[in-house]
């Protein structure tokens, strides 16, 4: 805090500012209010003194003030202005990161002189948790012996930035290594560890700790990595004696043109004469092979020395650069006279070209050519003069554009090419099936009158016709009927109550529904499905942040592996509304789906108010688990958890909570404690409670929570468990799909938690957290399939990587995912990437950037896609204001994909690296643009693509639907 001495007995005392001391650091958190205090015991009056607040949050030279006077110009500040008493104090309101993190004056200026005369200072941390450690270049380093690694810890997300050390496992001393601050929770923090392998260090492992002071004492967040030493046994053979080979020549080294050549001088006269090799093994034997043989005098060495011909290293690198430099081309043509420049010169049977110089020649002329040669005029130096202002001039500005305006000029122009592609394409179809139905016509009538005629018909087929394309099937009734139903379903999103902050600690009583858990029980109840009938369902409840559907689906395959007949529920789809609502591992029929809808439409049609969307799809669900008769109805729980609608099964016995994280939409809040309380709250008495949380602080709040409701919190065992107690599946384990690795665990131990309830005879002698597998379970982990999670693709010369990534969490395992698969191919890495909001697409497209270069990286609207059909193959049985609303959605998307495109021109800015963004307006013609460029290669070559998908669930929807149409295509030319 800064210290006041002194008072108003004179005016200059008055009118100098207060001395000040260090500023003083306060620690808050998000969402939390705090008070800044600025006192001073002179009295200032607000008619000759000005009052400030104002903050840096950026960088040390640009600020802006947040109050003036008694007026605060933001709405979350407010001010204590009492200048009489001395106190001028800044209340913050619901602190945020964003906004308050950084550095607060208060400073008084007296009116008129503009000095200061009062100041203080505030460092204002907003504490944040990092995000769980990475290490490059992965879990497992492999290492040369004697080779030097770099092990790099990076974290992100921390608020101030974590330390990040790192230790070698069994020692708890620190390794010394090289940090860099990322400065933000929105970049990385790095520590590189650099360490020299040797033979002794294989199978070693390093862990590496971050922590900061938003988490708890004593809690930290940790990784590790095995070292993979290579080495090799040298069996040297025994030498029984040294045997000197004499040098009867003298070599000379030439580094022209950075190749290494060998030359043999003409023998001097005066070198001194060498033995012979016979006389040397000669003498070899005569003492016995261990007597060295000298070479020739002092003086006969300095005689060869000084007659060898000397090397100026400089002449030759100047040669080499002459030779491939543009500046040395353009130094030469300016240094050229001007009478000279289309004279070539010809020295010793060699001539070189205008402005270079001869291969193997030296720059400088001979004397005599020099002598002869016309001394330059002052018109020349002037015309040399222009030249050089000329070229730095044309440097300049090609260098600009490059950086300010040449891409995107490149991009609007390559859009503008595209438009005229695709309009010249659907004019070419129209021109087409126009030729089709007027060479139709007239066979059509020929066939009719061979009818007529009882004569037999016969087609013939020129092969200058085009190909006729397949016209789209026509829609059968059931479909129009099941897109009519998901319409007006989709109209219930305006009933979907606002999202705001969750309850961390509901103030309800502990017997007390929710509201909105009670409000779907009422509409259950008002279509015949009472409470009774519900709780003959057994239930399994999963909640978390991420892998909640993945758990979901792993529990159903493992169970149906087991012949459990399943339903599940669960959100958001891929491409078609009944996914959500799956039976037998199968979604729901349309005509089911339809039938249901209907039905439930009607008996709520009175209902006031009206359902939501999830709440209809969560009653359509559970009349569809009872209409099948299933075993086991597999539900997750959405993002509200306790107070969700899905949450009305209020008998589950098993209960999962998967990996938590900070929520896409912030409505839970920005503390991991938070979180973890609020997706506690989905416990219940009785129930057996798995959890896949790492982080210390959350397995903490679970732990509190399971404790007052005296039942045991079972956190999951890791994934490489199961693979050591299950060695004859230890191939089919560690090449499984990546979800399995993440999710895997946990779906297992509700499986086995489901069957030692219902079906004990299937896991007999498994207690909780077994990590041996049954048959079923194997086959279920087998045969698991998720479409647009850590999917992989083949068609043609691109490997497509599919991830439907869109939180940090799940992005960095999407770019470990990727990276893990692409790290021992050679081919040029890209990225397509769209997302349908900008919540935090450039801290995605940093996490991508992380370690990873990519040739290409492609942006493209989000594909607009209905029941997983594209919207705008419909255009003719749309109305216009659809159309217009189309037309509207797809500018703003395009929009969209232009500022991730500009956000990954900054990162490559401030990375300085090349701008390698693409902006394409579709999926198919950015993947066009790759075959053009990458597919005709020299010599019939061509290269493969490793391509990243991700972004949005939508983009991958019309990415898998793009690519499964062209392998249709392709099955069908072949057969």
């Amino acid at each position: 805090m800064a210290t006041r001495k002194g008072g108003c007995l004179w005016l200059w005392l008055c009118l100098s500012p207060t001395p000040s001391g260090a500023d003083e650091s306060l620690d808050t958190r998000e969402g939390v209010d705090l008070v800044l205090k600025c006192r001073f015991t002179e009295h200032y009056d607000s008619t000759d003194f000005t009052f400030y607040w104002a903050r840096w949050t950026c960088c040390p030279t640009l600020f802006e003030n947040v109050a003036i006077g008694d007026v605060q110009l933001n709405s979350n500040y407010r001010l204590d202005f009492r200048p009489g008493r001395g106190v001028y104090d800044l209340q913050i309101k619901n602190t945020s990161y964003n906004r308050d993190n950084g550095r607060f004056e208060c400073r008084i200026k007296a009116k008129g002189t503009g000095a200061d005369v009062h100041q203080e200072f505030y460092n204002v941390t907003v504490l944040t948790a990092p995000h769980p450690p990475m290490v490059t270049p992965g879990n497992i380093a492999v290492a040369t012996e004697e080779k030097p690694l770099e092990l790099t810890c990076s974290s992100i997300g921390g608020s101030p930035d974590p330390m990040i050390t790192w230790f070698r496992e069994g020692s708890n001393v620190p390794l010394q290594s090289y940090a860099l601050k990322g400065g933000s929770k929105n970049h990385y923090t790095n520590a590189t560890l650099q360490i020299l392998p040797r033979r002794a260090d294989d199978g070693a492992k390093y862990k590496c700790v971050v922590w900061n002071r938003a988490m708890p004492e004593g809690h930290s967040l940790e990784t590790s990595v095995a070292l993979n030493v290579n080495y090799m046994y040298m069996l040297m053979p025994r030498i029984s004696r040294l045997v000197l080979i004499p040098r009867k020549k003298t070599i000379q080294c030439s580094n022209n043109f950075f190749k290494l050549s060998f030359k043999t001088p003409k023998a001097t006269p005066t070198a001194a004469p060498t033995a012979t090799p016979a006389a040397i093994t000669q003498q070899n034997q005569k003492h016995g092979g261990n007597t060295m043989v000298r070479e020739k005098s002092i003086d006969t060495k300095k005689k060869i020395v000084e007659e060898s011909p000397k090397i100026n290293i400089k002449d030759q690198r100047d040669k080499w650069m002459a030779k491939v430099s543009p500046e040395m081309h353009r130094k030469a043509k300016a240094k050229t006279p001007s009478g000279s420049v289309n004279k070539p010169a010809q020295s010793q049977g060699f001539v070189s070209a205008p402005n270079i110089p001869a291969f193997g020649m030296s720059k400088q002329l001979p004397r005599e050519q020099q002598r002869k040669q016309p001394k330059q005029t002052e018109e020349d130096d002037e015309d040399e003069a222009e030249v050089k202002e000329s070229s730095s001039v044309a440097d300049r500005k090609n260098w600009m554009n490059r950086m300010h305006g040449g891409q995107q000029q490149k991009q609007a122009q390559w859009l503008k090419d595209m438009q005229a592609k695709q309009q010249a394409g659907r004019d070419m179809q129209q021109q087409r099936m126009q030729q089709m139905k007027q060479t139709q016509q007239p066979q059509q009538q020929a066939q009719m009158n061979s009818q007529r005629n009882g004569m037999p018909t016969t087609t013939t087929a020129t092969a200058a016709e085009p190909e006729e394309e397949p016209e789209p099937e026509p829609k059968s009734p059931e479909r129009l009927a099941y897109l009519d139903a998901v319409r007006q379903l989709n109209s219930y999103h305006m009933h979907e109550p606002t999202t705001g902050r969750a309850q961390t600690k509901s103030s309800r009583g502990g017997d007390k529904t929710e509201p909105n858990i009670e409000h779907t029980l009422q509409c259950l109840s008002e279509t015949g499905f009472d409470k009774s009938q519900l709780e003959r369902i057994p239930v399994i409840q999963v909640a978390g942040t991420k892998g909640r559907g993945s758990t979901c689906l792993l529990v159903e395959a493992i169970l149906l592996s087991h012949g459990i007949k399943t339903g599940v529920l669960c959100a958001p789809h891929l491409f078609v509304t009944s996914e959500r609502i799956r039976i037998e591992g199968e979604p729901l029929a349309d005509e089911v789906f339809t039938e249901l809808f209907v039905q439930l439409q009607q008996d709520l049609g009175h209902v006031q108010p009206p359902p939501s969307y999830n709440k209809l799809l969560t009653i359509m669900a559970f009349h569809a688990f009872r209409n099948a008769n299933v075993d086991v109805a597999i539900v997750e729980i959405g993002s509200g958890c306790a107070s969700d609608c899905t949450n009305i099964t209020s008998h589950a016995r098993t209960i999962g909570i998967s990996t938590l994280g900070w929520e896409q939409s912030f409505h839970l809040s920005n503390s991991m404690r938070d979180i973890a309380w609020a997706k506690a709250a989905i416990m219940k008495p009785e129930a057996s409670i798995y959890t896949s949380a790492n982080q210390p602080e959350c397995f903490e709040v679970l732990s509190q929570r399971a404790t007052q409701l005296g039942v045991q919190l079972h956190r999951v065992p890791p994934y490489p468990s199961y693979v050591e107690a299950n060695f004859s599946d230890k191939k089919l384990l560690n090449s499984a799909n990546y979800s399995v690795k993440l999710n895997g665990s946990l779906a297992i131990q509700l499986a086995y938690d489901y069957m030692r309830r219902y079906k004990p005879a299937y896991v007999v002698g498994l207690d909780h957290n077994a990590t041996q597998l049954t048959p079923g379970a194997t086959r279920g982990l087998e045969t698991f399939v998720q479409r647009g999670q850590f999917e992989i693709m083949k068609y043609d010369m691109f490997n497509v990587y599919m991830d439907s990534a869109d939180t940090l969490e799940s992005m960095m395992m999407c770019r470990e995912w990727f990276y893990t698969r692409t790290r021992g191919s050679r081919s040029p890495k890209v990225l397509l990437f769209s997302k349908v909001n900008e919540f935090n697409s450039k801290d995605l497209l940093t996490i991508l950037r992380h370690n990873m270069r990519f040739e290409e990286a492609g942006f493209v609207p989000s594909p607009s896609l209905f029941e997983g059909e594209s919207l705008d193959a419909d255009g003719e049985q749309q109305d216009k204001a659809t159309k217009d609303a189309i037309a509207w959605h797809s500018m703003e998307e395009l929009q969209r994909a232009r500022r991730n495109a500009s956000n990954w021109r900054s990162l490559c800015e401030e990375d300085g690296t090349r701008d390698s963004a693409q902006l394409s307006i579709s999926i198919e013609s950015f993947f066009d643009y790759l075959h053009n460029k990458y597919g005709n290669q020299r010599y019939g070559m061509r290269n493969e693509l490793d391509v990243l998908v991700t972004g949005s669930r939508e983009l991958i929807a019309g990415t898998i639907s793009w690519l499964q149409k062209k392998k249709d295509a392709q099955f069908k030319k072949w057969h």
